[in-house]
């Protein structure tokens, strides 16, 4: 079967293709300096971070990790997703660099080069400049 060519079949393409053959992993990472712990959904292959949040239910996780193999930019969507999330991203040693909040609907986000990134409802945190993730 030939990939759909527009970006909303493609994204209907990657739900139904990888929700079963790719699950994600569930663990814990820790926010230093703040303690806050925090259970997410790591998404660390090229499939699992296509779909990211697309099909997923946040009601036993906080939040999903996006972790790159290479620092590198990224371009992140909403589409599929019917509330906000705050965006935050992290260097290669897992400090805070930047975030941002991404709303429903077929935008884009820009992301800078970056190693992992953090998806979490709108508003959960508060970033701060010297925060940066445990991980496992």
């Amino acid at each position: 079967m030939a990939e759909p060519g527009n970006f909303d079949q493609q994204m209907q393409f990657l739900q139904a293709s990888f929700v079963d053959a790719h699950p994600l992993d569930s663990t814990e990472v820790r926010l230093e300096p703040s303690g806050l712990h925090l259970r997410v959904l790591m998404a660390s292959t090229l499939e699992q971070r296509a779909r990211g949040l697309i099909g997923q239910d946040l009601t036993r996780h906080d939040a999903m990790v996006f972790v790159q193999p290479v620092v590198s930019p990224a371009t992140f969507h909403m589409q599929g997703l019917d509330q906000p999330l705050d965006l935050a991203w992290f260097d290669a040693n897992a400090i805070f660099m930047g975030s941002l909040q991404m709303q429903t609907g077929p935008g884009r986000y820009p992301i800078p080069a970056f190693k992992y990134a953090l998806e979490i409802p709108p508003n959960k945190i508060t970033f701060q400049k010297d925060d940066y993730l445990i991980l496992p």
